[in-house]
């Protein structure tokens, strides 16, 4: 009974075992493993732990996955990773064998440290979101063995600046490489014939992309928000450009519409605001909603005589666009009364649009059975008429955008429809579009101390600079001025002539203008005051167009850097109170914004600080001097040296030092105000004499008043000592 018992215990131990390595994963050499005995097959899975509740992956560093692996005396071939495998591990390269066939959906995702993956020959399908999120990965290469890749393989892999693709692939699937924020471009192969939904969508610095011949459908999104992109060619023979394809592409200046197009879907092209032009091709058979909206840098647009709907808004805003031509062709009863509206707002607010330009080609023609009661018997009769419009254009169709006073090309017989049609009734007349009448042109100029709304409501109009409208005559104008903080209006001048009264409460109205002539009106605005903002660090650099007076407060004070001192590593502050336009300064204050009144302007002859009025981007050096920026870094309150290709404000300022003067790697310049302290900002007195500081007029500082004659320096001042 005993041997019984024995034996009965060991051959239920190898039940057991067998049964783990068919359903529990086993660990090797720190890789675990699911194991199928049937074919001595592995897959590389998960090997995690918990703790407080959350899983965690045991996998870091760098893998290296064998072609084999034995466990249990029995030898297994590792032929895949399973989904998830390395998800959420510190990997930072993985070597996977010629062994492995495929790589599961999730694989690799938020592995962050991943830099490298070598993808063997031997692999023929990526699974869904296998790579996404592994924001350090630089560079891959798809093997000419892979077939099939997921969606969103490489999406949000921000790092990713090279991909090779040398597999057959037939699809670039939806998200495949979605915010992959610094790839530069990308090679399409002739094998893809799909590009999917969002594909590329926020690949910010690609610049160019070709579609090859193969592909016949592109996504919708698949290049939205590709802020970089420049130019598309596309030489497949897709049959329409998808929704949002291009949306917000706001560099795109050149693209290439194939003859296979028929649509244009919704916000195709919307806010593409580089677009200059573009030729839909007579293939084009419907433009959706919003296809180009906010296009506006697009001036002339000619739709093919396929053409029957002009979608909601599928021009709005293109502020540029001057022309428009229409070609319809009559076919049969397949006029473009057949479904071929201008539905709402399609060139709503085109503010410059000036000619919209109708060509009708052909008849309409129907045949149909009429009563003849000389015979007492039907006869078939054919009837002609011209192609109508009238009722095919929402009423809003032009909202503000002033075609309506612009010059309307309708040829006379598509105008005069001089007759009903015995089955679908009256058509209505052209005037629902509008008829061609006087208008002139508005032109609106005012200095960008202020900016100027044209108009009311809906079709308000804000203008900086100058800007031109096409306005129908007898309208009266109205233009609401806003000065900007600190700025008054001084002048007002319509056609030359002086109007500054007319404006009551910053509202100019010209009323009743009735001539064919240009109208120009010029706003000049004068400032009184300028505001000065600190933060909180309490020091700021600052440069202003206009010359200001500091001499009225003592909560903000204005600094020039009048010396430099190689032996300290210091700046000299001088403190002055009538400030140039123009200058760079140092202000010292409490945090706030403060109205600094107009000054007169003092020339100051020794200033190392360069003011800037328009943002500069700046270098470590220019030329044979070096580049620092006031901030607060670790030696505290200073100026530090620039990075190259750092980028400067408008309204700020740098100090400019002679690099030779400079000890060698200078990273901070010191400041020092008077004769203070040099640690730091610290202020002195302004109001006695040991404020005066001496300088040679090469800008050493002095130690005091000099016993030689000749020129000095004295507060920015050229003064003589006799």
């Amino acid at each position: 009974m005993k041997t019984k018992k024995i034996i009965l215990f060991v051959l239920l131990a190898q039940v057991l075992t067998l049964t783990a390595f068919a359903d529990d994963p086993v660990e090797v050499n720190g890789i675990k493993y699911t194991l199928v005995p049937k074919g001595k097959i592995a897959t590389v899975t998960q090997n995690s732990y918990e703790e407080w509740g959350m899983t965690y992956s045991n996998y870091s560093g760098d893998i290296t996955i064998p072609n084999t692996i034995t466990y249990g005396g029995t030898t297994y071939s590792v032929v895949g990773i399973d989904d998830n495998a390395f998800k959420d591990s510190h990997v930072t390269s993985v070597t996977i064998p010629n062994s492995v066939t495929s790589i599961g959906p999730g694989a690799f995702q938020y592995c962050g440290s991943l830099v490298s993956v070598d993808i063997p020959n031997s692999v023929t399908s990526i699974g869904n979101y296998a790579f996404q999120y592994c924001g350090s990965l630089t560079s891959v290469i798809i093997p000419n063995s892979v077939t099939s890749i997921g969606d969103g393989i490489f999406s949000c892999c921000s790092s990713l600046t090279s991909v090779t693709i040398l597999g057959a692939i037939t699809s670039i699937p939806g998200e495949c490489f979605a915010s992959c924020l610094n790839l530069p471009s990308i090679s399409i192969p002739n094998s893809v014939t799909n590009i999917g939904w969002n594909a590329f969508c926020g690949c910010s610095s690609l610049t160019s992309i070709i579609i090859p011949n193969s592909v016949t459908r592109i996504g919708s999104s698949a290049f939205m928000d590709c802020s970089s992109l420049t130019s598309v060619t596309i030489l497949g023979s897709i049959t329409g450009i998808g929704g949002s394809t291009f949306s917000r592409c706001s560099n795109l200046t050149t693209i290439n519409i194939p003859n296979s197009v028929s649509y244009i879907d919704d916000s195709a092209f919307r806010e593409c605001s580089s677009l200059t032009s573009i030729t839909i091709p007579e293939s084009v058979t419907y433009i959706f909603d919003d296809a180009f909206y906010g296009c506006s840098s697009l001036t002339s647009i000619v739709l093919p005589k396929a053409c029957r709907s002009i979608g909601g808004q599928a021009f709005y805003g293109c502020t540029q666009l001057r022309s428009v031509t229409m070609e319809f062709e009559g076919n049969g009863d397949a006029g473009i009364f057949d479904g071929g509206q201008i539905r709402s707002k399609a060139f709503a607010n085109c503010s410059n649009l000036e000619e919209f330009n109708i060509h009708v080609y052909g008849r309409w023609s129907m045949t149909y059975p009429v009563w003849d009661e000389t015979t007492q018997s039907e006869r078939i009769i054919t009837d002609y008429g011209d192609w109508a419009i009238a009722n095919d254009v929402a009423s809003d169709a032009f909202e503000g955008s002033f075609v309506e006073y612009a010059k309307l090309n309708v040829p006379n017989d598509a105008i005069n429809l001089y007759k009903a049609h015995p089955v679908w009734g009256q058509f209505g007349t052209i005037t629902s579009i509008g008829n061609a009448s006087t208008y002139y042109k508005l032109i609106v100029d005012v200095n960008s101390k202020g900016t100027v709304v044209y108009g009311t409501g809906a079709n308000a109009v804000t203008i900086t600079g100058s800007q031109t409208f096409n306005v129908k005559e007898q309208d009266n104008v109205v233009l609401t001025l806003t000065p900007a903080t600190g700025y008054t209006l001084g002048t007002v001048t319509v056609n030359g002539d002086d109007k500054t009264t007319d404006v009551v409460n910053d509202v100019l109205t010209i009323a009743n203008v009735n001539s064919d002539q240009n109208v120009s009106v010029k706003f000049v605005l004068n400032a009184n005051s300028v505001p000065v903002t600190i933060g909180a660090l309490g020091a700021a650099t600052f440069c202003c167009d206009e010359a200001l007076d500091f001499s009225g407060t003592d909560d903000v004070k204005a600094y020039i850097v009048s010396a430099f001192r190689p032996s300290t590593r210091t700046a000299s502050m001088l403190r002055i109170t009538d400030v140039p336009a123009g200058t760079g300064i140092v202000l010292l204050g409490n945090a706030g914004t403060y109205n600094i009144p107009l000054g007169t302007g003092e020339t100051y002859v020794m200033n190392m600080l360069v003011g800037i009025t328009a943002d500069k981007t700046l270098n470590k050096t220019e030329g044979a001097n070096s580049n620092f920026i006031l901030s607060d870094g670790e030696n505290g309150v200073g100026f530090y040296a620039v990075s190259d290709g750092s980028t400067l404000a408008a309204g700020k300022a740098y100090l400019s030092l002679p690099t030779s003067a400079l000890p060698s790697n200078a990273q901070a310049i010191g400041l020092r105000f008077g004769d203070g302290d040099a640690t730091g900002i610290t202020e002195i007195s302004d109001d006695n004499n040991d404020n005066v500081v001496w300088h040679s007029l090469d800008g050493r500082m002095l130690d005091g008043r000099p016993t030689e004659k000749g020129l000095y320096i004295v507060n920015g001042k050229k003064v003589l000592v006799k």
